[in-house]
């Protein structure tokens, strides 16, 4: 029996990264040997990222809402389930990244979601006491002074200017990430 295109495809990968050519083989050679791996490492992934879509796509749209995601999300995170800004954050984030505004997750931005979602699990603990020195009346938001205050330190004690930072109505922060 044959077996499947992408089965067949995962055992050339492993059999090419098995089987490396000599120190004998040509420069030209040794370029298409690294384009050929390069496919087929490009194959392998988006393999794996239409296999994520499938798990948590339940509106089998081939995308990824903000419930979808959050789902995805919660999984990344150990079981622990994102607030709705986090899912919102990752979402928005993505989409200006890839410039294509249209609040689901695709294919081709799924892997900067995944990356994204990393980086701020990596952070939340320096986020956390970043807001907290800053969030002087505990409200869990940071109001436009203390923003301010914020942003000054970021800018090596420059003051911004009021435009800068929200202006008159302010600039609020979602609740403080938990540690």
């Amino acid at each position: 029996s044959r077996l499947p295109t992408m089965a067949a495809a995962a055992m050339a990968v492993r059999h090419a990264r098995r089987n490396r050519p000599s120190a004998t083989v040509g420069e030209n050679r040794m370029e298409a040997i690294r384009r050929h791996e390069q496919f087929w490492e490009e194959l392998e992934k988006q393999n794996k990222i239409t296999k994520i879509i499938r798990k948590y796509d339940l509106s089998k749209d081939g995308k990824l809402n903000k419930e979808e995601l959050g789902n995805m999300l919660q999984d990344l995170a150990g079981g622990e389930k994102p607030t709705e800004e986090e899912v919102v954050y990752v979402l928005k984030t993505a989409d200006l990244i890839d410039k294509k505004i249209d609040d689901h997750i695709g294919p081709e931005e799924l892997e900067t979601a995944i990356d994204i979602w990393h980086r701020y699990l990596n952070s939340k603990p320096e986020i956390a006491r970043i807001f907290d020195k800053y969030d002087k009346n505990q409200s869990g938001q940071l109001e436009f002074d203390e923003l301010k205050a914020l942003l000054q330190e970021l800018n090596d004690g420059k003051e911004p200017e009021d435009n800068e930072v929200g202006g008159s109505q302010g600039f609020f922060l979602p609740a403080r990430a938990s540690a």
